[in-house]
Parts: structure tokens; C-alpha cells; sequence
């Protein structure tokens, strides 16, 4: 009971420390979208380029993410309000330390289609991944950790002592994204992980700008309601992260009692 308590607690904070955050630096989720912009627009003009278009592609895009992490950051971090100077500050930040862990990806995924021909096996490889070593993106931004395999190193043991309080809300949250609409479960998946999907348009821009084309009010709410979704999940997993590290299950217990 005490352990179930400290860990009740232990959201209670995590998701006040959200709400702070989102309240005090409303330039997050507007870098969110800047950042998802600058993709489209890197995919429309250096895309048609083959193989040197696809390398540009995905230096922006480790560049958004990174910057993004950095408002992360600021905005959990920061204890008054945060100015819109901040999204000019955040570009370069944690640039090489994303195209670090993309690259051990994208090798990964190559040899792992290759060893692999059968998708639906992959998928589930592909979940297993996402787990072991899911929260990448907040070992970015709050240890930041020298050296890709260092970082996804740490990655999993963090995962192994912290796995049920880390994995609980996300499980809570996915069976409700299931109860709406089941094919969105896997897009899920993919957006808050190792793999920064959360930067991918198709989370936050590509709903707003298709809604805003319908004209249809209920559509138009939905869409926006999508990007501060997914900066909303960011920055309570970042919290998490935060709250985590300040102790074990013991001693959330032990401080349940007072």
C-alpha cells in the first residue's frame, strides 16, 4: 500500500510539474511545430535529391529534434516564464548527440530487415526496442551522456530499475488512444522513444493544417488538440524522468508515510 502511494504521489508530481511547464513556456509547443515545419520544408526541397537529399533530410531533422529537447529542458527546468527568445536559442542544441542515436538506429534497422524478412516479426522487434530503451530522448537533455552506445547503455539500465513506474502511464494512455481508434496504437508507439518520431509532422503539423482545410469546427478542435497531445506527453515524461531519479521504491514509500 505504501509502495502504491509513493507511486500515486510520484505522478501527482510529475504532472503538476507538466502543467507548470506548460503554462510557463508556451514557446515548447510552438517550437514543436516549427520544428515539424522545418521538416516539410527540407523534404520539399532537398528530398527530390536522392541519396545527398536523404543525408540533408535527416541532419534537420536530428537538428529539430535536438532543438526541441532543448525547450524540453527549459520549459521543465525554468522557474518563471520563459520568453519566445528561447526557440533562436535552442537551434544546435543536442544536434550530434540525436544523429548519434539515430545512426544506431538506421544500421540497426538495416540489418534487422535483412535478418528479418517477415514484417509482422520485425514489428514486434521493433516494439522490443522501443522498450529497452525508450526513454533516449530524456537521457539527451537531462545526463547528458557522451557517445551513442554509452547513452543507450544507460538507457536500458534506467529502463530496468524504473520500467513499471516509466511504462504505467504510457500503457494507460495507449489503451485509450485503442479505445478511440485502434490504428493509431503503433504511430503511438513509434512518436515517444528512441527513434524522436515526436518530430515527425505527422504528430502535430500535418493534423492542424489538414483540419484547418476542412472547416469543420469539431475537426478543426481535434486537429489541434494532436500537437499539444504529444508536447503535453513530452513534457510529463519528462518530469517522470526527473522524479525518478530523486529515489527508489523504498524510499517513495517510506516518504508516503509523511
Amino acid at each position: 500500500m505504501k509502495t502504491i502511494m509513493g507511486t500515486w504521489k510520484l505522478y501527482a508530481a510529475a504532472g503538476q510539474a507538466t502543467g507548470r511547464a506548460m503554462l510557463r513556456a508556451p514557446a515548447g509547443l510552438v517550437g514543436l511545430l516549427a520544428a515539424q515545419a522545418s521538416i516539410v520544408l527540407a523534404m520539399t526541397l532537398f528530398a527530390p535529391l536522392g541519396l545527398i537529399g536523404g543525408f540533408i533530410v535527416g541532419f534537420i531533422m536530428a537538428a529539430a529534434a535536438g532543438a526541441y529537447l532543448h525547450l524540453l529542458d527549459v520549459s521543465l527546468t525554468s522557474h518563471h516564464a520563459v520568453g519566445w527568445g528561447v526557440i533562436r536559442e535552442s537551434m544546435g542544441r543536442y544536434v550530434w548527440e540525436v544523429i548519434g542515436v539515430m545512426f544506431v538506429f538506421w544500421i540497426g534497422g538495416m540489418a534487422l530487415e535483412y535478418v528479418i524478412p517477415d514484417a509482422r516479426l520485425l514489428t514486434a522487434v521493433w516494439l522490443v526496442v522501443f522498450v529497452l530503451f525508450n526513454p533516449a530522448p530524456e537521457m539527451i537533455y537531462q545526463r547528458h551522456n557522451a557517445g551513442s552506445m554509452a547513452l543507450l547503455s544507460d538507457a536500458l539500465s534506467w529502463v530496468k530499475q524504473n520500467g513499471p513506474e516509466w511504462f504505467a502511464p504510457m500503457v494507460v494512455l495507449g489503451c485509450g488512444i485503442v479505445l478511440f481508434d485502434p490504428d493509431l496504437l503503433l504511430p503511438y508507439l513509434q512518436a515517444f522513444g528512441p527513434r524522436f518520431d515526436f518530430i515527425n509532422p505527422s504528430h502535430g503539423l500535418a493534423p492542424v493544417l489538414g483540419a484547418l482545410g476542412s472547416g469543420n469546427p469539431l475537426t478543426i478542435a481535434i486537429g489541434i488538440l494532436v500537437p499539444v497531445l504529444t508536447h503535453l506527453v513530452m513534457l510529463f515524461r519528462g518530469a517522470l524522468f526527473k522524479e525518478l531519479g530523486t529515489g527508489g521504491r523504498r524510499s517513495r514509500a517510506w516518504q508516503s508515510q509523511f
